[in-house]
């Protein structure tokens, strides 16, 4: 295989030969060699050829006919003037070939010799086009970078210096020669040590060009700042070769960047401070804003509560009215059902329960009209599973419908409480329905609310209810129980302001947590009421005087 064969732009060579089985010898043996071959027969042909492809080797083979050879040569010179032209051919004269190679002909091989002397000579030509190549593009570069007004080196990756412009020679008043075998470090300040292993271990195959800024010396004694702009030049084995950097002189932008940033910092406390002072300005003006704007909601959304109060109290005012006639009427019928001799047990029954649930209608209306009004709740001795055995009446309907299961564990036994009925069953509705509403989005085959009774270390009575929702998520629960924080969109705000304002009139206190593994606990505690225990029985009997509206 060729040297160069491995190149990504590969070879072409052009034969020029009448001889067609001569032509198919040298076509296979470019081939074998990694190059790619072209092949045509008359000489008109190769020159169209030359014209419209690059070819980089032409191989010949002439006649002794020295008015059509020559020509031929200098039209392809002309054309092409940097292939390089080998004859090959058995009709040549000694005198015509010695000619055609002071013509620029590269090489003769005469058709004799065997196909290994043709092969060295193309290898031998391949070499020399690139030669010439690499001279070019030298001079070129020298061309260009002599031009430049920036300092331009190449230095070997142990630092010694192959390459410098006319400016880098220039401001050193260096020539060539002087310059050869000098290291890059000679000409930088030694205060700034210039780490070349470093650069180098910058470089990679997707980073070829790093930048730095170096301090350099320049005759006589001046100091100044350079930008080094640096690129690998990597060989075809990716082995690093040289280092080629431009130099740009920034030591004006350097000296006037330092004096704006002394400028800067002669004023930067008092900036600082100013800022600060600002930012702070800014943020109260925020809060206070912010302050503004939740009262102007919070006062708006109690005017809307202060209407619905006085609408609630109009409305348990005009029901409680019919409620009584519905109860009066009921339990007539009960007292008559009751003298009859033959009356179904389920009629008086339910008879009986409708007049119960009129008379308990009409003492929440009753309830619900105090509370509006501010009066005191009316307390009395009670059993709290009794209190929860009416709400579940009320809510097992709902419960059911959402598919959930109530697990209710009741450790109470015969512990009494000393509460307001209604109100207490208001906030076991309360919680319960928040429970069931939480637990709606992510219910599931054995979706169960759990109810808790019992006393706790602090010998007060205390409920858990504990839910599988969708817990507390972000909301603080220390504000859980305000007024308008709600842990659903839709939500007032309001049903566990309304919990904690009854439950903290009988004396309890209200907590809501997130649960474990999942779900929400909601906790309240009332004082266990014992008949001897006059302290308890007296603060409990009236409650807080003018109490908060929480409707």
């Amino acid at each position: 295989m060729s040297e160069l064969s491995h190149n990504t732009n590969p070879v072409h060579v052009l034969v020029m030969d009448q001889d067609m089985e001569a032509q198919d010898q040298i076509a296979d043996l470019l081939t074998s060699q990694g190059f790619v071959a072209s092949a045509v027969t008359d000489p008109q042909d190769a020159i169209n050829e030359l014209r419209f492809a690059k070819h980089n080797i032409l191989i010949m083979d002439i006649n002794d006919d020295r008015e059509q050879i020559l020509p031929l040569i200098q039209t392809v010179r002309q054309s092409t003037p940097h292939i390089q032209i080998i004859l090959y051919t058995g009709h040549c004269s000694f005198e015509m070939a010695k000619e055609a190679l002071n013509q620029g002909v590269f090489a003769y091989v005469d058709k004799s010799e065997s196909l290994d002397v043709l092969r060295s000579t193309i290898h031998r030509a391949v070499h020399q086009y690139d030669a010439l190549a690499l001279d070019r593009s030298q001079m070129r570069f020298a061309t260009i970078v002599n031009d430049l007004s920036d300092m331009v080196i190449r230095y070997l990756p142990d630092g010694t210096i192959t390459f410098a412009n006319r400016v880098f020679l220039d401001v050193y008043d260096l020539s060539t020669i002087q310059l050869s075998g000098r290291q890059i470090t000679e000409f930088i300040q030694p205060s700034q040590p210039f780490d070349l292993p470093q650069l180098i271990e910058q470089f990679s195959e997707h980073n070829s060009v790093v930048t730095m800024d170096v301090k350099m010396k320049i005759p006589p004694s001046r100091e100044s700042w350079f930008r080094w702009t640096n690129r690998a030049i990597y060989d075809d084995a990716n082995e690093l070769q040289e280092i080629q950097s431009a130099l740009h002189d920034i030591t004006d932008a350097i000296y006037s960047e330092r004096y704006l940033l002394s400028r800067v910092a002669l004023s930067s406390d008092q900036l600082d401070q100013t800022h600060k002072r600002l930012a702070q300005e800014i943020a109260d003006h925020q809060m206070s804003q912010d302050r503004i704007r939740q009262r102007e909601s919070e006062l708006a959304h109690v005017a809307r509560l202060n209407i619905m109060g006085e609408m609630a109290s109009s409305i348990a005012h005009e029901l409680n009215q019919p409620l009584a006639a519905i109860a009066n009427y009921t339990r007539g019928c009960v007292k008559r059902l009751e003298r009859l001799d033959e009356v179904p047990p389920a009629i008086l029954q339910a008879m009986e329960a409708a007049a119960r649930q009129s008379e308990r209608a009409g003492q929440i209306l009753r309830r619900l009209r105090d509370l509006v009004q501010k009066r005191s709740t009316h307390t009395q001795p009670t059993h709290l599973s009794h209190v929860f055995k009416e709400v579940m009446e009320l809510l097992n309907p709902v419960i059911k419908n959402h598919g959930i299961q109530l697990q209710v564990i009741n450790d109470l036994k015969s512990q009494l409480v000393h509460a307001d009925v209604i109100q207490i069953q208001q906030v076991f509705i309360n919680l319960i329905r928040n429970a069931v509403d939480a637990m709606k989005p992510i219910q599931h085959d054995k979706s169960t609310i759990k109810v808790h009774m019992y006393i706790n270390d602090a010998k007060q009575v205390q409920v858990d209810i504990i839910d599988q929702g969708h817990g507390l998520g972000d909301v603080d629960t220390n504000h859980v129980f305000d007024m308008f924080v709600s842990t659903r969109s839709e939500g007032m705000g309001m049903g566990l302001a309304i919990c904690r304002t009854i439950i903290e009139s009988h004396g309890g206190q209200c907590v809501g947590k997130n649960h474990p593994h999942g779900g929400a606990i909601f906790s309240f505690t009332l004082p266990a009421y014992h008949p001897d225990d006059i302290e308890i029985s007296s603060k409990l009997h009236t409650v807080k005087q003018n109490q908060k509206h929480i409707l």
